[in-house]
């Protein structure tokens, strides 16, 4: 009985080693790209003393606990462990399809250039085999910083010299196949337009044009094309080129011995403007030497002013008095907004003169007769070294303006009696206005006055003095009527006569004044 429990106790141990003894594994990745490396990790229960991996490749087994083996080849592999125990019992366990290797995709590139200017562009095609999975991206580098991650790129390059390009493609396994290129593109430096000239100019005239030199001060160039606004080109390095009236473009091309080309366009770069220095003054004749004169500029922002008398001022409107008679030539510098400028001089432009008393000569300022002749006169002198012919006079005979006559000597009846200021304006033969008030111009009536030294009378023999006399006028020679017959002319205004008889006696006079007007009184004598 002993025996029988001994035999059932063992065969029962046996089962349960049987029974916890499982062979067992996990790898650390199950998906990758060839060359794959995989490490495996032993799970297996109990304690095993041997390994065998079957790594489903058709390579030898391996016999460790935790091998890392590498899948040179893409596909999907199973993966077997058979264990070993101390009492030579073997487990095993299979992952079918276990590992999933994959190749990745095949890379290669080309571009429509590979040789080209600074700031070109190139297109570049990717040739792209998948591999053992779809392409997820790509990324391209061109080897100065910039990427893209287009299938077809166009690329700009804008700095001169040679750049690696390289593209790296990636599948849905992640598996990235990059190809790289050296020295690949060749950019060359690209020229450098510019140029410059004297671009701004005055004429005084539409039909006037103004040449210019252009001054070429480009760089990296062999060659240069210049364009002009009105059609006309030119292949010179610094050609000379005439403009008329307007702004003007001009374009300069120039070409590297490499072909590479840079344009530089300065539109209305060359400017041909018409520009008039101008201006008047207040006066230009004056008549005295302290007549202030105010000069006005036109056409400009800046002005400079020179007088003649070696004065000089500045400002778009200035003041001068000359102090000495002459004539002075007026010179102005303007200069305009776009910095052109003009000289204008006006010669002998001012003419200052010392001023001259007026001498007006009317004669008969005081007349009797209405129908009298009044003459006028100007006998103003003027210097012989301003004479330029006889100056004009203007007379208001009856200083109210109804009548103006003009000339040096003129002549006018007033038909009327009456007291007129008369003025005159002379203006002498260089331009000078003299107004002058003239007194005036009385047309009275002639009306004498008889007195006698004995009036009323006396006694026979009576002697008188008789005298006549009158507000206005001289008289001349009166004829004296004694009232009795007799008569006495006597130059003068006074008379003598006596009376011999007694009566009564009315004296008369009849005078003539000393500008032929005739006027008569009478007085009665006892």
């Amino acid at each position: 009985m002993k025996v029988l429990y001994a035999i059932l106790f063992q065969l029962f141990f046996m089962l349960c080693n049987v029974y916890s003894q499982t062979a067992d594994f996990v790898a650390d990745t199950t998906k990758g790209c060839v060359p794959m490396q995989v490490s495996f990790t032993d799970l297996s229960s109990g304690t095993p003393v041997d390994w065998e991996w079957d790594m489903g490749d058709g390579s030898t087994p391996i016999y460790l606990q935790h091998p890392t083996y590498v899948y040179n080849h893409s596909g999907t592999f199973t993966v077997k462990l058979t264990v070993t125990y101390a009492d030579s019992t073997k487990q095993t366990k299979t992952i079918s399809n276990y590992i999933n290797a994959s190749t990745g995709p095949y890379v290669n590139f080309s571009s429509i250039h590979t040789a080209i200017c600074q700031h070109g562009s190139i297109t570049f095609i990717d040739t792209i085999i998948p591999g053992g999975a779809a392409i997820k991206n790509l990324l391209w580098d061109f080897g100065d910083g910039g990427t893209s991650t287009l299938s077809s790129p166009v690329y700009t390059f804008h700095t001169a010299g040679l750049y690696k390009v390289s593209l790296t493609a990636y599948n849905q396994m992640g598996c990235a196949t990059k190809t790289e290129k050296s020295s690949y593109i060749t950019v060359y430096p690209k020229p450098k337009a510019d140029f410059i000239a004297d671009s701004l100019f005055c004429i005084q005239n539409s039909n006037e044009t103004k040449s210019t030199t252009f001054t070429n001060l480009s760089s990296g160039h062999v060659s240069s094309f210049w364009h002009f606004d009105d059609g006309t080109t030119s292949n010179s390095n610094s050609p000379n080129k005439t403009f008329g009236i307007g702004d003007h473009d001009v374009s300069l091309i120039v070409t590297s011995d490499k072909g590479c080309k840079d344009t530089l366009t300065k539109q209305d770069y060359i400017s041909v403007y018409v520009f008039h220095a101008d201006f008047t003054a207040s006066d230009t004749i004056v008549c005295d030497t302290h007549t202030k004169i105010t000069f006005n500029a036109s056409n400009g922002i800046q002005y400079a002013w020179r007088f003649g008398d070696g004065s000089n001022s500045i400002g778009m409107k200035t003041e001068h008095i000359y102090t000495q008679s002459g004539k002075y030539t007026v010179t102005l510098m303007a200069t305009n907004s776009l910095g052109c400028k003009d000289t204008l001089v006006k010669t002998n432009y001012i003419s200052v003169y010392d001023s001259i008393p007026p001498v007006i000569v009317i004669r008969d300022t005081l007349h009797c007769d209405t129908n009298a002749i009044i003459t006028f006169k100007n006998r103003t002198v003027y210097a012989s070294s301003d004479n330029r012919g006889l100056g004009q006079t203007v007379w208001d005979v009856r200083g109210d303006s109804s009548v103006l006559l003009r000339g040096d000597t003129v002549t006018y009846t007033y038909g009327q009696y009456g007291t007129w200021g008369v003025n005159a304006y002379i203006v002498t033969p260089y331009g000078c206005k003299l107004p002058v008030a003239i007194d005036t111009v009385k047309i009275a009536l002639f009306n004498p006055f008889v007195t006698i030294d004995r009036f009323p009378g006396g006694c026979a023999p009576l002697p008188i003095n008789a005298s006549l006399w009158d507000e206005y006028f001289s008289i001349r020679y009166a004829k004296w009527k004694w009232g009795n017959g007799d008569s006495t002319l006597v130059y003068g205004d006074t008379a003598s006569y006596t009376y011999h008889d007694s009566g009564v006696f009315e004296v008369e006079a009849i005078a003539t004044s000393t500008q032929g007007c005739v006027g008569k009184d009478t007085e009665t004598l006892m």
